[in-house]
Order: C-alpha cells, then sequence, then structure tokens
C-alpha cells in the first residue's frame, strides 16, 4: 500500500451503548475536535478528525493516514472513554482523584 494512503477500520460498538457527550469529551482530550451533526434523515452523529461515530447504529469508522506516527485505535478510544465514565462519577456523590495516570481513586461522599 502507499505511503500517502488511509485506512479504513470499522469499530463495531453496537454491544455498548456509549454517551454521546462523554464520548465527545473523550475524542476532545484525545485532540481530535468532536462536534455533533444530524443529516437531513435525523441520524445524529458525532463527528471528528480521523472519524465518525454514528449514534444510531453504534458504529464507528476511524480513516487513519498511514504516515501517523501515533494514530488513533480503537484501544485509545475506549481507554479515554473509560476514564470520561469515571470522571462523571461525581455527579452521583463520589470525589474521583487521578493518583497517576490512568490510575483513579473514587471514595464515597
Amino acid at each position: 500500500m502507499p505511503c500517502d494512503s488511509i485506512s479504513v477500520v470499522n469499530v463495531d460498538l453496537s454491544g455498548a451503548k456509549l454517551s454521546p457527550d462523554l464520548l465527545h469529551a473523550a475524542l476532545a482530550d484525545l485532540g481530535q475536535s468532536p462536534y455533533r451533526y444530524t443529516n437531513n434523515q435525523g441520524q445524529e452523529t458525532v463527528c471528528f478528525n480521523t472519524g465518525i461515530y454514528n449514534i444510531a447504529t453504534r458504529q464507528m469508522d476511524l480513516r487513519v493516514p498511514r504516515w501517523d506516527k501515533n494514530p488513533l485505535t480503537e484501544a485509545r478510544i475506549k481507554q479515554a472513554y473509560s476514564r470520561q465514565v469515571v470522571k462523571s462519577m461525581t455527579r452521583f456523590g463520589w470525589q474521583v482523584r487521578e493518583t497517576k495516570p490512568g490510575v483513579f481513586e473514587a471514595l464515597k461522599r
């Protein structure tokens, strides 16, 4: 494959019901400049620099340039989303603090 080509990776998230707000925050943390878009058929999507997530079908398509040294992967999205889920626990009365990168401590207030 030429070095100027783009690989398209389909990420199946059909088993997971993602919160569009938490996904938006996770993608923003990854520097992806996400925004929500509703097309003329009423389908809502979360668009970002290297892909799109269809909220109705729960299907994510990533477009990964081969020259990208640190490509956005399904694993990185899931990690960032998980961090947002943990951080969102504060609205349920939990105090959350990050003790190390990716390691959180949650205490009931």
